[in-house]
């Protein structure tokens, strides 16, 4: 079995406008960062794992979405390869009720992509008991 290549990504960087909470004390990067730095420190304990970051792990920059997966997308190179992109997103101008978990997978998916999206959206429902809002597909990119 060849090796599984994770590249993660935190999203938006610590200064980008919007990204953070109606009062402005938490920034969507304040969350994904440990999020993802968790999930890193998880998954490589999994032998025949690699993980690669795909965002300036120190938040200063806000790397560029193409960027992003570009920098996925050379490191890939044929081989079993997951892209993971945390966003804590927000709904409006205020503090609302919109809540939930999704899960997105690229509009030209494949069986297998989406096969891997349901798994980890049933995971994530479970993991953190908000409501299920299913398994999207989109071209971000």
């Amino acid at each position: 079995m060849s090796e599984l290549l994770l590249l993660l990504d935190a999203g938006h960087g610590i200064g980008t406008a919007g990204k953070r909470t109606p009062d402005g004390s938490l920034r969507e990067f304040n969350f994904n960062s440990p999020t993802a730095e968790y999930i890193a420190k998880f998954i490589s304990e999994y032998e025949g794992t690699k993980v690669t970051f795909v965002y300036d792990r120190t938040g200063k920059v806000d790397t560029p979405l193409k960027t992003r997966t570009t920098t996925a997308n050379n490191a890939y190179k044929g081989g079993n390869a997951v892209y993971v992109s945390i966003h804590a997103n927000a709904f409006g101008n205020g503090w609302n009720d919109a809540n939930g978990v999704e899960t997105f997978v690229y509009s030209l998916k494949n069986a297998k992509s989406k096969s891997v999206a349901t798994q980890v959206q049933k995971a994530l429902v479970k993991a953190t008991g908000l409501r299920d809002r299913g398994v999207k597909a989109g071209n971000f990119a």
